[in-house]
């Protein structure tokens, strides 16, 4: 799975273990680092369903069609699909996805995220 950020600050963050730790904790940094680490390893977005204490949920966020993923009980990593023309309904064929936020469980981001084709940088795990 090829993932890309919404934003460098984003892509600092998640990739910076100081950056990450200061956000959310220690425990929570260890759980969303090794959620991405998933998330880099399966070849689609329905993969991440095998793995134990994961949870994946649809939602919509600007009229935007996304998926919250656990990172524990605490957080959970908000990604949209990074093809337009995939559906994330579809979880066997999304093998791209854009992580646009990380949130605490339950919260609802308020603002709009960018969609794949108006972001200025992509950061990758990879």
């Amino acid at each position: 799975m090829n993932v890309w950020f919404g934003s460098q600050e984003l892509a600092h963050t998640c990739n910076s273990d100081c950056a990450r730790v200061a956000a959310y904790g220690m425990e929570s940094a260890r759980l969303i680092w090794v959620r991405l680490g998933q998330l880099c390893g399966v070849a689609n977005l329905a993969k991440m369903r095998e793995f134990a204490a994961v949870r994946l949920r649809s939602g919509l966020i600007a009229q935007r069609a996304v998926v919250f993923i656990s990172a524990g009980r605490k957080f959970e990593l908000v990604v949209q699909g990074a093809d337009e023309s995939v559906k994330l309904a579809d979880e066997t064929t999304v093998t791209s996805v854009i992580v646009v936020d990380v949130l605490p469980v339950g919260l609802e981001p308020p603002g709009q995220h960018p969609d794949a084709s108006s972001l200025e940088s992509k950061g990758s795990l990879r």
